[in-house]
């Protein structure tokens, strides 16, 4: 066959998502292609398969897993310069195996000429372009390698203005032995340092006045404490445990609790532990409402929190996208707890269209010890309605394995920013809107079993909330004496502000007609979470 002009190198930058990377090249066997990520060579069969043996016009490969997002994926062919086969004296030459010896003689050739077999351990010209010569030795001696205005190579003082890579002050700092002197050159702070690191102007601006963001996580473990209204001994997947956090699992319940002082500075943080004896995958998700996600769309946003896991493991995190009905979220995201592809369809729903994956992220935990998880400079599309953040254990996980977290922050930036920190008054109070236990009431016996009471809510809450009853025996106040009297209890209506309730006892009668007074608070639970 013949063998047309082709570069055999594909370079790629990988967004922890994408399993499948094409190259354009003839490949003829499969030790022929190299494949490395993040510059370690990758096993074939145990970190990927290839497509497209024999093709002229080059086939693909395919992860395993996906590499992780902004990893360097590098594929080129690398034919080995040597000769197997041997032509022997008056024997056989058949064209195909003749043809085949030449083919790979040229496709060497090509690699040399391209850079191809040595692309890792060089510096080469993109396809298409030449490079001339660097200057000879007495030239380029105690000179910075630079690139003039063509993009060619020259020796460069450092301190000349054209042609100069590098400022004299930027000379003095690369001379200096430790990082403290380099900030006194520069007059460095810990505001500095947050200047200096800056990717925006914006950011820069920010970091200098030390500008606390709008944390748009409620409830997120912060300095003051945490807000826990519900009494959750086992909570199953998708449903609430903690204010604004719910748990997503596998195949059984979890068991959460609170945790206290999980880092100096901290007054408490959230714990959910696997309680099932089998193993399993599981996590904790909050939904973010509308209300707060339209100040941040079409721009970007940043995530992090500390988390930490009593195993050895790795632990996973997304941001979701949900463009359906505002703040009518499907919840449960989990399609495939076992699938390595996290894309709609494989290990997340697809929402019937409106679910979509912001960002995706992992990372490798120390056992019991805290990291910071985050992720940068997510791009909130115009169409979003709401958002998820969604942290899970890549693996199962065996009985009594703990999952911590606290300092979750959401902000509207392109880096992990200060927040302000809500006193747990105002933690409260933002959480209230969402869910809040029944205080003190009146209601009128309409009958000797049944009567309606209307139940004030301490804050006005986002919208009509549904009702839970948290007790069947409840103490009620009849004609000046209280007893604790077993009912039954239906919410009848409710709007933001309150709700009409109508209990029934089932045992006993009072008078018709009598007030009685709910005189224990807590007795139910109205909720609106999404």
């Amino acid at each position: 066959m013949t063998i047309p002009i082709q570069i055999p190198v594909a370079p790629f930058v990988a967004n922890g998502i994408t399993t499948l990377f094409p190259f354009a090249f003839l490949v003829q066997l499969s030790g022929d292609l190299i494949v490395k990520v993040d510059g370690v060579t990758q096993v074939i069969g145990t970190n990927y398969s290839i497509s497209g043996l024999g093709v002229e016009a080059g086939g693909s490969v395919t992860f395993v897993t996906p590499p992780a997002n902004g990893a360097r994926v590098l594929l080129y062919r690398a034919i080995a310069l040597q000769r197997t086969t041997d032509y022997q004296v008056n024997g056989d030459l058949p064209e195909d195996v003749l043809d085949a010896d030449f083919d790979r003689l040229w496709m060497a050739i090509q690699e040399q000429a391209s850079g191809a077999l040595v692309a890792p351990n060089i510096l080469r010209a993109p396809p298409g372009e030449t490079l001339t010569e660097f200057p000879a030795a007495a030239e380029r001696a105690l000179k910075f390698a630079a690139f003039d205005a063509g993009g060619n190579p020259i020796a460069a003082t450092g301190t000349t203005v054209t042609g100069s890579p590098i400022s004299a002050l930027g000379e003095t700092l690369i001379s200096r032995a430790t990082a403290a002197l380099m900030r006194g050159d520069l007059g460095g702070t810990t505001v500095g340092q947050g200047v200096f690191t800056a990717t925006t102007e914006k950011v820069a601006r920010e970091n200098v006045l030390q500008i606390e963001h709008r944390n748009y996580i409620d409830n997120p473990g912060g300095p003051a404490g945490i807000v826990y209204q519900r009494s959750v001994a086992a909570v199953s997947d998708d449903n609430y445990f903690a204010d604004r956090w719910y748990s997503l699992s596998q195949t059984g319940s979890v068991t959460p609790s609170t945790l206290s002082a999980p880092e100096t500075g901290f007054a408490q943080g959230f714990r959910v532990t696997q309680s099932q004896a089998s193993a399993q995958r599981y996590g904790f998700a909050q939904i973010l409402p509308n209300d707060y996600v339209r100040e941040l769309v079409s721009g970007n946003a940043s995530l992090s929190f500390r988390a930490r896991i009593s195993n050895t493991t790795t632990l996973r995190w997304a941001l979701l996208g949900w463009s359906g009905t505002a703040d009518a979220v499907t919840s449960d995201v989990v399609n495939d707890w076992t699938s390595a592809t996290f894309t709609t369809g494989n290990f997340f729903i697809t929402g019937a269209g409106s679910l979509s994956v912001i960002a995706t992220s992992s990372q490798a935990m120390t056992a019991a010890t805290f990291a910071t998880l985050a992720t940068n400079a997510a791009a909130i599309g115009a169409s979003i309605n709401n958002l998820i953040l969604f942290c899970w254990t890549d693996s199962t996980q065996a009985q009594n394995t703990t999952l911590d977290w606290h300092d979750v922050r959401l902000t509207k930036s392109d880096v992990r920013v200060p927040v302000v920190t809500r006193s747990r008054a105002e933690e409260l109070a933002l959480c209230t809107r969402r869910c809040t236990p029944s205080e003190i009431a009146l209601g009128v016996a309409w009958s000797t079993t049944q009567m309606d009471v209307v139940f004030n809510f301490k804050e006005e809450m986002a919208a009509p909330p549904n009702f839970t009853l948290l007790s069947s025996g409840v103490n009620l106040r009849v004609t000046g004496s209280t007893s604790n009297i077993a009912i039954t209890a239906t919410q009848i209506t409710s709007n933001t502000k309150s709700a009409l309730v109508q209990i029934t006892r089932t045992s006993g009668t009072w008078v018709a007609g009598n007030t009685v007074a709910v005189t224990e608070q807590g007795i139910a639970l109205f909720s609106c979470d999404l």
